[in-house]
């Protein structure tokens, strides 16, 4: 368990980071920048990508990964949304779903990821 301990730190901190810049890309939508966020939004796919990747080798018989396997689910699934709503260059439900789904949904997984590495982090 020791070896993942810095596995569950770095995951944390990059799901923080996906939870800003699914704020700044919400932002920026707010703002009629539909095109200028696609960037935002690949890079917050290549990280939400690196989180999922990077939680595959924790070992589940120590660690209780329901709650985060289900959140990030969910993310997986607001992530698809968000991309089909750019896809038909549909501002407004890009804008829908990154403000009432995806950042919830971030949100979510972040407190499960503490929850069930609590006892191996102080993040």
């Amino acid at each position: 368990m020791e070896k993942q301990i810095p596995v569950m730190t770095q995951s944390l901190s990059l799901v923080r980071t996906l939870e800003d810049a699914a704020g700044h890309i919400q932002h920026q939508l707010a703002e009629g920048e539909l095109n200028d966020t696609f960037y935002l939004v690949e890079d917050l796919l290549s990280g939400f990508t690196a989180v999922q990747e990077a939680l595959q080798p924790l070992d589940q018989e120590i660690l209780d990964l329901s709650g985060v396997i289900t959140a990030s689910d969910d993310v997986q699934q607001a992530l698809a949304q968000l991309v089909e709503a750019y896809e038909k260059k549909d501002h407004q439900e890009a804008q829908e779903q990154t403000r009432t789904t995806l950042a919830p949904r971030l949100t979510k997984l972040r407190a499960e990821m503490e929850e069930a590495f609590q006892s191996y982090t102080t993040q």
